[in-house]
């Protein structure tokens, strides 16, 4: 899979490595292709930087170290999910099952190693209304922002087919986000210098329901998030005069259960 992809690539500049789960570990990647990546990478004649994901207590010397001796001058990059600073979304909700020492150990060492880092942070845990979906990940961008984190990637909940969030987003006991918020976030993170980012919103099998506001106006702001993702430039002028901002805006307030 390695070779495949990375022969005829020339000309890439970053390459990553999802493996949904973590890389830096012998009982998940065997350490020979843990080791043939570095070294096809080390060799690749454009790339620069190479992404891997890892839980944090996976985050060990001993990987690190062999990964930079083996890219010698390239640049690496680590990606953590922690999703949320709040100990019970982030492990009763989101079940990621990750204490906060164990994330801030692994932060600091890669720091020390002189590593990059990537954090990802989720937004619209089930059974948080739309307001305090909002501040926890406002709350842990923040956070992270001020560990400098290098890149933090927002991922927006959207309901799976089959299964216990389709059933709640059937019975309306859950919605995906409000376009609304992404744009508010994204807005915030350019006014406090964050490094933030939005990940796409599609996957496979299909969504039954991913981030939307009211199906109005979602094709017209969808275009000023895709904007944004593809240019960093954020075109508020572009947005729409839509019925469903007031309603978002009472949500945010805790006056609506949205």
């Amino acid at each position: 899979m390695i070779d495949t992809a990375l022969d005829g690539s020339q000309g890439v500049e970053n390459i990553t490595l999802f493996n949904g789960g973590s890389f830096l570990t012998d009982h998940e990647i065997p350490s020979t292709a843990r080791k043939h990546l570095y070294q096809r990478f080390a060799e690749h004649p454009t790339a620069s930087e190479l992404m891997v994901e890892s839980r944090p207590e996976f985050v060990r010397d001993d990987m690190l170290d062999e990964a930079l001796d083996a890219i010698g001058e390239k640049r690496l990059m680590v990606g953590i999910g922690l999703e949320s600073i709040d100990d019970h979304v982030r492990n009763d909700v989101l079940k990621k099952y990750i204490g906060r020492k164990s994330f801030l150990a692994a932060i600091e060492n890669l720091q020390r190693h002189g590593i990059r880092t990537f954090v990802y942070v989720f937004l619209g845990a089930p059974g948080l209304s739309a307001r305090d979906a909002y501040l926890d990940a406002k709350r842990t961008i923040a956070f992270l922002a001020d560990l400098g984190i290098d890149e933090i990637a927002l991922s927006c909940a959207f309901v799976p087919p089959g299964g216990q969030l389709e059933t709640l987003y059937r019975q309306d006991a859950f919605r995906p986000p409000w376009l609304w918020t992404i744009l508010e976030l994204i807005a915030e993170a350019r006014d406090n210098g964050w490094p933030l980012s939005v990940g796409g919103f599609d996957d496979f099998p299909p969504p039954v329901a991913i981030a939307q506001n009211c199906g109005k106006c979602d094709q017209q702001v969808m275009e000023v998030i895709d904007t944004h993702r593809a240019t960093g430039t954020l075109t508020l002028t572009a947005l729409p005069e839509c019925g469903c901002r007031p309603e978002w805006e009472r949500a945010m307030v805790g006056t609506d259960s949205g």
